[in-house]
């Protein structure tokens, strides 16, 4: 079962990175490219990807968050970590359309 202390830790490396450090050990991050999607830091695997639909609202394809079975051991915190890291994301995208400085959460 999830708990909030399962993820002891958070490490910001950069205002566009942040490691996540399960009570096991184990680490990983998201990474905002043309898709989210999650890496393991040890590994390398792909653990999760995050497949925006663009245009969601004249399009039948929906968004689609996909766990691979390398991460499906931490399933419930990679959804609870891809909502962050996909608010972020978009907070982000919206600042560059309004001319902001596309920081991590202010518009500076």
């Amino acid at each position: 079962m999830w708990t909030p202390t399962n993820i002891t830790k958070v490490i910001d490396i950069t205002r566009r990175s942040r490691i996540y450090t399960t009570s096991s050990g184990e680490q990983f991050k998201w990474k905002d490219k043309a898709r989210l999607y999650c890496v393991s830091v040890d590994t390398g695997l792909n653990l999760a990807t995050y497949d925006r639909v663009h245009f969601r609202y004249f399009r039948d394809k929906k968004s689609v968050l996909e766990i691979a079975t390398a991460g499906v051991h931490l399933t419930d915190t990679l959804v609870v970590t891809w909502a962050l890291a996909e608010k972020k994301a978009r907070d982000r995208r919206r600042s560059r359309r309004n001319g902001g400085g596309g920081g991590g959460g202010g518009g500076g």
